[in-house]
């Protein structure tokens, strides 16, 4: 299919990032309301926190004025601060399902890889070679929406970079799976050179 629809992102533009032989083993979308109280509270409190400040300011001095419009001004500041708040907030879930419609989370048998979409599409792709350590958390709003997140550690270099995989329901179920494909590449990369390790044995001694 070559529309998005509200489950899955675009397949043709998914399968164009698979490598020979690659095999999609689970793919999942964060629960939007999880990932829209995880992203946007913050954001939201930050921004309406000095507006807040300025409305009781407002109400303090109106409180301690004796003008006849004393309620005129309270209504006033009670209707400013009601209506940049509707505005903030609608303005934050458009923002939300606009970047939750892009998002989605794939494990393949070689690579995990998360899917966005900003000015084309992006994809974060990390090799199961590459990962160093996965952690599982949840927070509170996690809690309230039984949903969790897992927190991928991955060697970059000497360097070390976190890909997270945030508020999606079966968080336990790709932990175990991730853990269990990981040890199984890592397992086949140890074969591997052992493999090789009597084949250099065997040249050096043809040298000597």
């Amino acid at each position: 299919m070559g529309k998005y629809n509200e489950q899955f992102y675009v397949e043709e533009e998914l399968e164009k990032q698979l490598l020979d032989g690659e095999q999609i083993l689970w793919r999942s979308k964060p629960n939007f309301m999880a990932f829209f109280m995880n992203n946007s509270m913050e954001t939201l409190f930050i921004v309406m926190l000095p507006y807040a400040f300025a409305v009781a300011v407002g109400i303090f001095f109106n409180l301690r004025s004796e003008a006849a419009s004393t309620a005129f001004l309270l209504f006033s500041s009670f209707f400013v601060f009601f209506s940049l708040l509707v505005s903030v907030v609608i303005f934050a879930v458009w923002g939300a399902r606009r970047e939750w419609k892009h998002l989605e989370y794939v494990l393949t048998n070689q690579r995990m890889i998360i899917c966005t979409k900003g000015n084309g599409y992006v994809y974060t792709i990390v090799s199961l070679k590459e990962i160093k350590m996965i952690t599982m958390r949840q927070g509170g709003f996690d809690k309230l929406f039984n949903v969790g997140d897992v927190l991928v550690t991955v060697n970059q270099g000497k360097n070390q970079g976190v890909c997270r995989i945030l508020d999606i329901k079966d968080w336990e179920d790709f932990y175990f799976l991730l853990d269990e494909k990981m040890e199984e590449v890592k397992e086949g990369v140890r074969q591997e050179g052992q493999k090789q390790e009597p084949d250099m044995l065997d040249g050096l001694k043809s040298i000597l």
